[in-house]
């Protein structure tokens, strides 16, 4: 073989090897974000015990509560005063990605505290009154229980993992993005 032929193939496989090592560098990040997603939604679903009881199953009490003081409230307040609480709480329901249901989560709080609101000005009957009070009891322990779930701080790290060079750069490209906190 050819010293100018040994020297193209040197360059050749040199080339290759930086090649697969920018590859890696690129890929490896983003397997690495893909894993951490994975196990992201797993908590939100099933929690960190992996007992069923995660975010998700709080967000889907704090729906009940919606739907229970809107069937509360219709006894007196118009269909049209509910209808944005019946409609946030549905929309929780049906929200897909994380972040749509931390969305739907935001929007059935404010939905929720403005029939609430809207009912202390009525003269409800004394069991409504004590049903509405455990409803807005439960409302709000669900979102403390959320505040404090570990789904939380596994959204912190993902979300700093993916803050840092170079998982930003790819992540970006990727079309992955941070994770909501449920507070």
């Amino acid at each position: 073989m050819t010293d100018s032929l040994y020297r193209k193939k040197q360059k050749r496989a040199a080339l290759a090897c930086c090649l697969m090592a920018a590859l890696g560098l690129l890929l490896g990040p983003y397997a690495s974000g893909l894993r951490l997603e994975k196990s992201l939604e797993d908590i939100f679903y099933n929690g960190e015990s992996g007992n069923g009881i995660g975010v998700a199953s709080d967000l889907s009490d704090r729906a009940d509560c919606g739907i229970n003081l809107a069937s509360v409230g219709s006894r007196y307040l118009e269909s049209s005063l509910l209808s944005p609480l019946k409609n946030a709480a549905q929309g929780l329901r049906s929200a897909g990605s994380l972040r749509e249901k931390a969305e739907a989560n935001e929007t059935l709080e404010r939905e929720f505290r403005a029939v609430t609101s809207l009912l202390e000005s009525e003269s409800l009957s004394d069991k409504d009154r004590e049903l509405v009070s455990s409803l807005v009891s439960m409302f709000d322990s669900c979102s403390y229980t959320m505040s404090h779930d570990g789904y939380n701080a596994e959204a912190s790290g993902y979300n700093s993992a993916i803050k840092t060079f170079p998982g930003s750069l790819i992540f970006s490209l990727m079309g992955l993005e941070t994770a909501p906190i449920f507070r």
